[in-house]
């Protein structure tokens, strides 16, 4: 339970020059003397999101989901695109940022749709070779019980916050349904070498020079591999969410960039 202290008469006897910001400072730095003294450390809250992101299950922290909305708002590009929007949680802060932006985006994004245990554990081991690979207990409850498939539900969550018509949702496999030209590009199918070696390959190829990649689930070893397999540079990663600039390879260049870059 947090404590309640009371500051010093010091503090109390410059509160009748609080009009002057010197005066201000000269308390807060007393205030902060006399409770580091006492064993406690000042510290500022950072406030909530104001994304309706949280409003939608999946695995995105807040972080992420701002980091993402910035880049879809800021970005100076004219086609994004979601691999793995899953219920529309990373979905809606794309959204949010193309609102925002008020721009004109054309904003495809993909989703394999399974819509039952069996379709997983057969895509799992079609892809992987291995029947391993079991649901999460999320997945049953929020998908497979509802019978619907993933893109039928991120529209229904999209919807609610008048979303929907910034995206197309599309049930399918990108690798194969799509052949565009991409300026942003955000996969949540990069989860680890396999995924990484099976999808990277079509990410290089619908994404044009310059081409800003956020891809989720990133730890030291999947951005080894995601260099390995890339011409990518990363700018930062914040939580999981890695932040790349993608870029024909050219001879000298690095894996490690200073910013981000001006997106095509």
């Amino acid at each position: 339970m947090a404590k309640t202290v009371q500051t010093s008469t010091d503090a109390a006897g410059l509160t009748s020059s609080l009009g002057s910001s010197a005066r201000r400072s000269a308390i807060k730095q007393v205030i902060g003397r006399s409770l580091k003294k006492m064993g406690y450390t000042l510290s500022r809250n950072k406030p909530p999101t104001k994304l309706v992101f949280r409003n939608i299950p999946g695995w995105f922290s807040d972080a992420e989901a701002e980091a993402l909305y910035t880049l879809a708002a800021t970005a100076p590009v004219r086609r994004i695109l979601e691999v793995g929007h899953f219920l529309g949680r990373s979905t809606s802060a794309i959204c949010e940022g193309i609102r925002d932006a008020g721009s004109v985006i054309e904003f495809n994004s993909y989703d394999l749709g399974l819509a039952s245990a069996e379709e997983f554990v057969a895509h799992y081991r079609r892809v992987f070779d291995t029947c391993s690979s079991q649901p999460s207990r999320e997945s049953e409850e929020l998908v497979f019980s509802q019978e619907k498939t993933t893109s039928e539900i991120a529209k229904m969550h999209l919807r609610r916050f008048d979303l929907d018509r910034f995206v197309n949702l599309i049930t399918g496999d990108f690798t194969v349904l799509d052949r565009t030209q991409y300026g942003l590009i955000f996969c949540d199918a990069t989860h680890d070498r396999g995924e990484i070696a099976l999808n990277l390959p079509h990410l290089v190829r619908v994404s044009s020079d310059d081409c800003v990649w956020a891809l989720h689930d990133m730890n030291p070893g999947n951005v080894a591999d995601v260099f390995g397999a890339s011409p990518a540079r990363l700018i930062r990663v914040v939580d999981t969410l890695g932040i790349f600039r993608f870029q024909r390879q050219t001879p000298g260049s690095q894996n490690v960039d200073q910013g981000l870059p001006p997106s095509a």
